[in-house]
């Protein structure tokens, strides 16, 4: 009798530490597919997250169930002379978007990390509008907008925690029904306001911009930074949020440009943890760790530091 109640304590005592180890084992931070990691919004991110310590996984491709592909890219069919992802296929994955492998490809996985790159096709806009016209510009990958879009809608479905990084934060916009500027420059011409390029350098072969982010007071980025001004924000895009009426996003973040409060900071309201920001700390955090000769241009490490680990821990809640 008394080897059994020794076995059954064992027993107990073992089922408990695998247990704790199981509640104790750090979350797993996905970042989502791309063919080409080698870019520097891959590479700035994964290896930051690294330092931190943070664990982290470059997640595989979302396919869509109802469309074609040859290999890992989409199919010719689906793609129109521009690069563009054609309506009748963006409408598949608009309408019938929880239809993917998202869920095999989320396997063991707690959040996710939308990184920088290409311009979003402007067919998934919820309101689709021909694009900017500006070859220049011109830098569409329709294979990675759908298995962003695919994921990002698997994670607000199942409140997946989602952080998106300037062309993140706009697929956070696009799947949530947000409209968006497609080139900012024209976006102030238009409108007869001088644009001095704070977001991105007039001249596209300079570094990133460097300007301040007012965040607002009580909003989950604030939290998160820990603040309610964010000072040298690292930022290289031409396009962004332009108006968030009628979604569950809200703005949170903003930098003031010639009388116009331009959105840097968008939340899902309804939302555990699902935010966007149109600037790169990936970039200021890798600038110091690297002792670039720029990086007192940008904001420090330690603010960087605090943002993503704030990020990771809410996330575990």
């Amino acid at each position: 009798m008394k080897k059994i109640q020794g076995l059954f304590l064992f027993i107990c005592i073992f089922l408990v530490a695998c247990s704790k180890a199981s509640v104790d084992e750090p979350l797993v931070v996905g970042i989502a597919w791309k063919q080409n990691t080698k870019t520097e919004c891959y590479t700035y991110l994964k290896n930051t997250l690294d330092d931190l310590g943070i664990r982290n996984v470059i997640l595989g491709e979302v396919f869509h169930n109802s469309l074609n592909y040859d290999g890992w890219r989409l199919s010719a069919e689906c793609i129109d002379s521009d690069d563009i992802l054609k309506p009748q296929f963006a409408d598949i994955v608009k309408e019938r978007a929880l239809e993917s492998n998202a869920a095999t490809v989320m396997d063991g996985i707690s959040a996710v990390i939308f990184a920088g790159g290409e311009d979003v096709v402007p067919t998934l806009y919820k309101q689709p509008v021909p694009w900017h016209g500006i070859p220049e510009e011109k830098d569409y990958d329709a294979t990675r907008d759908v298995s962003d879009y695919l994921l990002m809608s698997y994670c607000l479905n199942s409140d997946i925690p989602v952080l998106g990084i300037c062309r993140g934060a706009q697929m956070l916009g696009v799947v949530s029904g947000a409209t968006i500027i497609q080139n900012i420059p024209t976006w102030f011409a238009a409108r007869s306001l001088e644009y001095r390029y704070e977001h991105r350098p007039a001249s596209t072969n300079g570094d990133f911009a460097s300007h301040g982010v007012n965040i607002f007071a009580e909003s989950l980025a604030a939290r998160l930074f820990g603040t309610n001004f964010i000072e040298k924000c690292p930022s290289w895009h031409h396009q962004c949020i332009d108006s968030v009426d009628g979604t569950n996003l809200k703005v949170t973040g903003v930098t003031p440009v010639n009388g116009i409060n331009m959105v840097e900071c968008i939340e899902r309201s309804d939302k555990h943890l699902a935010i966007g920001i149109q600037f790169h700390p990936e970039v200021a955090y890798m600038k110091h760790l690297n002792k670039e000769k720029d990086a007192e241009k940008y904001t420090s490490m330690e603010q960087i530091g605090k943002f993503f680990r704030s990020f990771v821990a809410t996330a575990a809640r």
